[in-house]
């Protein structure tokens, strides 16, 4: 469907979104990782209009991979264009030694790193990413690909708060063709990256796919949903999750923690295995959590009879003793001052 038959999405429609996100503080002030592309200029133009009625500020965020020779000049091109109707913004350039191989998964992270620290250092609560209804679509077939659980057939989230930050989706429901149609009806140019349609990435090739398979009825919309019904499935277990974990699981002053075994020998298997999960994840300091294999592999270990043997798991050591299962930062991941420390009784404060 060409983006001239559809109607942009409007400054109400995008208002709503943005309340569903909340709260915000008065006079907000954004973020907007912005590439130059369609997508994220959309999402530019209508963020700066929405905190411009509420006396805040938008400023767009472009990180120069440096993954292709002329990405600065495109990163420069980007943000002229976007600075010469009143937005400012800044470019961060990715300076790390890249990878032979996962390039595009090492230049998310960079990326997402990058803003990240920026936003923290300049006092910035909330970066907005411009994913839409088809980028929805492509994480789910991808992660089918890979048989996910619940967790990944969720999609992304609308919500997602890290230490610094919180990253913030709001158009996921909308198609890529009502974000095109904002930048075309402002009249504002934008920058195409070429990586969008090589064909030796595995995202480009699902997105060739789906007009084939919306024939089948399995189109972005229908994905759209599946993914917004199973999100509150997963809001749902991470529920019963944490509150399994406020009564079994204490955490030490000193940053490890110590779980009742009965809770995962007791608790139904995906929620054991979640709260495992999340415990590596806050001892350990992952942002993701470990693979499926290896946690069902260690909630196995935990639940049968006989010896446990410790080992380690997502930059932890995970300890069994009689009736308490203890998860330790590895020392290689502690600061210097705290590897030292012997580990005693923790002082009990609930998680």
């Amino acid at each position: 469907m060409p983006a001239e038959s559809v109607a942009p999405l409007s400054e109400q429609e995008f208002s709503d979104l943005m309340t569903a996100l909340g709260p915000f503080e008065p006079k907000p002030k954004l973020a907007v990782a912005f590439s130059g592309g369609a997508d994220s200029t959309a999402m530019v133009l209508l963020a700066a209009r929405w905190a411009k009625r509420r006396g805040g500020e938008v400023l767009a965020v472009t990180v120069d991979h440096g993954l292709r020779s002329d990405s600065a000049a495109e990163a420069k091109l980007a943000q002229s264009r976007i600075k010469a109707i009143g937005i400012d913004g800044t470019i961060l350039r990715w300076k790390n030694s890249q990878p032979s191989s996962g390039i595009q998964n090492a230049a998310r992270m960079a990326r997402y790193e990058l803003m990240s620290g920026w936003c923290r250092r300049k006092g910035i609560l909330h970066l907005l990413l411009a994913h839409h209804q088809e980028d929805q679509a492509e994480t789910m077939l991808h992660r089918l690909g890979r048989q996910t659980g619940a967790d990944g057939l969720a999609g992304m989230a609308r919500i997602r708060e890290t230490a610094d930050i919180r990253l913030l989706r709001p158009c996921l429901n909308v198609s890529r063709n009502r974000l095109r149609a904002v930048v075309e009806t402002k009249g504002v140019k934008w920058v195409e990256d070429p990586s969008n349609q090589d064909p030796v990435y595995a995202r480009v090739r699902l997105r060739n796919l789906l007009p084939a398979l919306e024939g089948e009825q399995i189109s972005p919309v229908a994905l759209g949903g599946t993914a917004l019904r199973l999100a509150e499935v997963r809001q749902s277990m991470e529920s019963q999750t944490a509150s399994v974990l406020a009564k079994t699981a204490e955490m030490s002053s000193l940053g490890y923690a110590r779980l009742d075994r009965a809770a995962i020998i007791d608790t139904e298997r995906e929620i054991a295995r979640r709260i495992l999960e999340r415990l590596l994840g806050t001892v350990g300091g992952n942002v993701y959590p470990s693979r499926r294999h290896a946690a069902d592999h260690l909630l196995d270990d935990i639940r049968r009879k006989g010896r446990f043997r410790s080992r380690t798991l997502a930059g932890c050591r995970i300890i069994q003793n009689k009736d308490d299962i203890l998860i330790v930062r590895e020392v290689a991941r502690c600061p210097i001052q705290l590897s030292l420390i012997h580990i005693s009784e923790p002082t009990r404060p609930r998680l």
